[in-house]
């Protein structure tokens, strides 16, 4: 799903200012794991990843999510913020576990990755905070900061 946002000059296209993939696990399919939320550096801060994932869970259907999850590293503060804001949003707990460790799993080459489940998540949670912001299947942010910003 992108974040796409129209530029000040109508004769250029649409810009894709963010996005967020992500996918049912195969052997908990109520598991939506998000692989990656991604916005341009120049549209942080304007709660873009939020209006992504809110956006995602209100395009299922209200059963068929009952936690999410996603793997991050200790250093990645920006994803963390973001993840622990959107769990206060829903309302859900939040459980944090080694996925892959530095040594064990990346020989010391790559960072530890922590798994980071959000849930359970309550229909009515999902109902509150993000079909009520959906409207016609896109999404439109604050147009004082994010003009003419549209989530397909």
């Amino acid at each position: 799903m992108g974040a796409w946002q129209q530029p000040s000059n109508a004769d250029h296209a649409p810009q894709l200012v963010g996005s967020v993939t992500g996918y049912f696990l195969p052997d908990a399919p109520q598991t939506l794991y998000i692989w990656q939320v991604a916005v341009l550096n120049d549209a942080r801060g304007r709660g873009i990843g939020q209006s992504l994932l809110r956006h995602l869970l209100a395009n299922q259907a209200p059963s068929a999510v009952a936690e999410m999850q996603t793997s991050i590293t200790s250093s990645n503060r920006a994803s963390w913020q973001l993840f622990e804001r959107f769990a206060q949003t829903l309302n859900a707990p939040t459980h944090v576990s080694v996925l892959f460790e530095n040594e064990k799993h990346f020989g010391g080459a790559a960072p530890t990755e922590h798994l980071l489940t959000i849930g359970p998540i309550s229909a009515d949670a999902l109902n509150n905070s993000t079909h009520a912001r959906a409207v016609d299947g896109q999404e439109h942010a604050s147009t004082r900061s994010m003009p003419e910003l549209t989530l397909r």
